[in-house]
């Protein structure tokens, strides 16, 4: 209860499964787990509604938008999964390409998934198809991006960058500031979009 603090559910995982940040949306909670899968729970009482299986441990959060709930594998997988059944939408092997998994979580805005792998590249996805729009080679990274004002912010080890929405390039624009001040940054840029839906 987040009035009192009291327990209201628990849901119990094996002892060597690890759980990742999990998202609540539409009056569900969907986590992702080391045992490769995606689950959804009811946030009201906690029974389990659904899991989906990849071929590989799931170490990000998990993001829903208009439906659809998106998350990557280390299989090199990211998946779109029907939330109301779980059946899947569509996935996209771009890790698999690369031969890489990833640790980023994806963010979605305006029909366009952003997401970054563990070979340092940012890329734009089709959020209805799984197309890649674009992508970018930024270095090491394992930031999940942030999109607001137009623009898509992603933190580097040591550099932020800036990149335009457009469905047709990236512009890349890069800001060098330490890296206190990319998480200060980053961190912010969420807080203005998540305050700013909620005023709407």
């Amino acid at each position: 209860n987040a009035s009192t603090g009291e327990e209201v559910w628990t849901y119990a995982f094996g002892n060597d499964e690890e759980l990742y940040p999990p998202t609540v949306a539409d009056g569900k909670v969907y986590v992702t787990c080391s045992d490769n899968n995606l689950y959804a729970f009811d946030a009201t009482d906690g029974s389990q509604l659904w899991n989906y299986t990849t071929g590989a441990p799931v170490e990000s959060s998990p993001v829903s938008s208009k439906g659809v709930v998106y998350a990557t594998s280390n299989d090199g997988n990211i998946y779109a999964i029907d939330a109301a059944v779980s059946n899947k939408i569509w996935n996209s092997s771009i890790g698999r390409e690369a031969k890489s998994g990833f640790l980023s979580s994806p963010a979605v805005s305006d029909d366009v998934v952003y997401v970054g792998s563990n070979t340092h590249v940012v890329y734009a996805l089709d959020a209805l198809t799984g197309t890649k729009i674009w992508s970018t080679d930024i270095g090491w990274m394992f930031s999940t991006p942030a999109v607001a004002y137009g623009s898509v912010y992603v933190a580097s080890a040591h550099k932020l960058y800036a990149m335009g929405t457009s469905r047709f390039t990236s512009k890349l624009t890069v800001v060098l500031v330490p890296e206190l001040l990319i998480v200060s940054v980053v961190i912010f840029v969420i807080f203005l979009v998540v305050f700013g839906d909620l005023q709407k």
